[in-house]
C-alpha cells in the first residue's frame, strides 16, 4: 500500500492524539473507533489532507475522499495502517517521488520544493566551522563549503588542550584578540590571526591558535544584514544612550564586551527570551539570568538601535566596546528558548533547519555555555563539546541529537535538560525549502 501525504504539520495546540484511518474502514481517535469510510488493501493509496486554517483533516482512498472531520483544539499525528493478519508493509511518499494523484484544491504536497525559498539557500556563504591542525609556524586556513566565505568574526578554540578561546573580528582588525572565557581586555596579538582573507584567514605561530600538531576549530561568521549579523564598535559615555546598528530588524541576541577593562564585569549578553529588557547573562561565567545591574537601560532594542545604561559593563566613560548583534533568519539562524524536562528522552527544540552549530545556556540556574557543531562530530548522539566560558579541552559528554529541523536533548544534565529554562543560538547546515535546495536529513 502506498501512502500519499498531501500536507501535514502540527498545530500549536495543547493536547496530542493519533488519527488513524484503518484498513477496515474505521477511523480512530486515540483508541476510540467509529465508522468512517471504505476499507483498503494492498496496492491502494491513502492520502491525507490536513487543513490547519479550519482544523480539519480528510483521508482519501485512491483519490476519493472518505470524509472530512474536525480536529479542533488538539495536536494530531495522522496515520494510515493495516489490520491484516498476514505480514504487510506501507510505502510512505513524503515528496521523494512524484505523487500519483494531484493534491486537492488549496493543498500542496509536503516536499521541499513547495516550501518557501529560504533567504539564504547556502548557509556556508555566511557561516562555517573549519577544522585545522596547528603547525607552530605560519599558515593560511582556507574554508570549505559550497561558497567562499571571507569571515568578519573568527572564534578559535584549541580542541586538545586548555587553550583560551580567541575571538577576532574585521571591525577591530586582525591581531586584536578577546577571550570568551575571561574578562581580559583586548590584547594585540601579532602572532594570532594576522589577516582576514577572501576565503579564510592567516595565522602566526601563537600557541593558542596554531600550536604544532594541535587540533583547532574556527567558527566563522560573515557580517551582513542578510545573514542577521552586525558588529558595532563605540566608546562609552557613562550616561544612558542608544547605539545604532545595521541589522534592519530587532536584534535577538547581543554580546557586548568592554575592550579596555581588565576585570569584571566582562562579557554582557542579552537574549530576547531571557525575560525582559534588563535581563543579562555573562558569557564568561556560569551565572543564571540576572537583573541586578541596569546594563541595557531597561529598554528593548529596536530595528535601528540598542540601549545601554550608565553601568560600567556596557557603558563606562571613555572605554571602547565591541558588540556582536544577531537576529534570526528563517532557514539559517535561530535564537530561542526551551524548557527542560529532566528526562533522558529530553526536550525537542525546533529551529526550522538542520543545525551545524548550537550554543545553549541554562538561565534559571547556574551552569556552562555548551557548544556543539556538526564538523567536529558527524553523528548522533553528539558529545564532542566545548564550553564558551571555560578554556577546557574538548570533552565527550553526550547531550543532544541534531535533527533535520532542530535538536533534541538526550541527557538529564543541568547544563542542557533539567527542569529549568534555557536559551540557545543555532546556525544552519541545511535550510528547508526552495527548488534545488537539498532537504536536510534527520539522523
Amino acid at each position: 500500500m502506498d501512502t500519499t501525504l498531501y500536507e501535514a504539520a502540527y498545530p500549536s495546540q495543547l493536547d496530542r492524539a493519533v488519527l488513524y484511518y484503518s484498513s477496515n474502514g474505521n477511523k480512530y481517535i486515540d483508541s476510540t473507533g467509529s465508522s468512517y469510510g471504505a476499507s483498503y488493501a494492498v496496492s491502494d493509496k491513502v492520502g491525507v489532507a490536513l487543513n490547519l486554517e479550519d482544523d480539519e483533516i480528510t483521508f482519501y482512498k485512491n483519490n476519493s475522499t472518505q470524509g472530512t472531520f474536525s480536529i479542533t483544539n488538539r495536536e494530531y499525528t495522522p496515520l494510515a495502517g493495516e489490520e491484516w493478519s498476514v505480514n504487510g508493509g506501507i510505502i510512505a511518499n513524503f515528496g521523494q517521488s512524484d505523487f500519483e494523484y494531484t493534491p486537492p484544491t488549496g493543498f500542496k504536497a509536503l516536499k521541499t520544493s513547495n516550501l518557501d525559498t529560504p533567504t539564504i539557500a547556502d548557509p556556508s556563504a555566511h557561516f562555517q566551522t573549519t577544522l585545522y591542525t596547528g603547525n607552530g609556524s605560519t599558515q593560511s586556513i582556507t574554508n570549505g563549503g559550497n561558497s567562499d566565505l571571507q569571515p568578519d568574526l573568527i572564534w578559535i578554540k584549541g580542541r586538545g588542550q586548555a587553550y583560551d578561546h580567541a575571538l577576532y573580528d574585521a571591525v577591530r582588525g586582525a591581531t586584536k584578540e578577546l577571550k570568551s572565557n575571561a574578562t581580559d581586555a583586548e590584547a594585540t596579538i601579532s602572532d594570532g590571526v594576522t589577516a582576514f582573507a577572501s576565503d579564510g584567514f592567516a595565522l602566526g605561530d601563537r600557541i593558542g591558535a596554531n600550536a604544532d600538531t594541535e587540533p583547532f576549530v574556527a567558527w566563522q561568521w560573515k557580517e551582513s544584514a542578510t545573514a542577521g549579523f552586525d558588529i558595532v564598535t563605540d566608546t562609552g559615555t557613562g550616561s544612558a544612550h542608544t547605539i545604532s546598528h545595521s541589522l534592519g530588524v530587532t536584534p535577538e541576541f547581543i554580546m557586548r564586551k568592554d575592550r579596555t577593562a581588565t576585570s569584571d564585569p566582562g562579557w554582557i549578553v542579552w537574549h530576547k527570551d531571557l525575560g525582559g529588557a534588563n535581563y543579562y547573562l555573562n558569557l564568561h561565567d556560569t551565572g543564571a539570568g540576572d537583573t541586578s545591574v541596569n546594563y541595557w537601560n531597561n529598554t528593548l532594542p529596536t530595528s535601528s538601535v540598542f540601549s545601554v545604561g550608565s553601568s560600567n559593563g556596557t557603558n563606562q566613560n571613555t572605554k571602547t566596546f565591541v558588540t556582536y548583534l544577531f537576529s534570526s533568519v528563517p532557514g539559517f539562524s535561530s535564537f530561542g528558548s526551551y524548557t527542560g524536562n529532566g528526562n533522558a528522552d529530553g526536550a525537542f527544540v525546533y529551529t526550522g533547519f538542520s543545525p551545524s552549530f548550537i550554543m545553549y545556556k541554562v538561565t534559571s540556574t547556574t551552569d556552562s555555555w555548551e557548544m556543539y557543531d556538526t564538523t567536529r562530530q558527524t553523528f548522533n548522539v553528539y558529545g564532542t563539546q566545548l564550553k564558551a566560558n571555560l578554556n577546557n579541552a574538548e570533552t565527550d559528554d553526550t547531550r543532544i541529537d541534531i535533527l533535520s529541523n532542530g535538536f533534541k536533548a538526550r541527557s538529564t544534565n543541568t547544563a542542557v535538560n533539567a527542569a529549568q529554562s534555557y536559551i540557545f543560538a543555532a546556525f544552519a547546515q541545511h535550510p528547508f525549502g526552495g527548488d534545488g535546495v537539498a532537504p536536510a536529513t534527520a539522523r
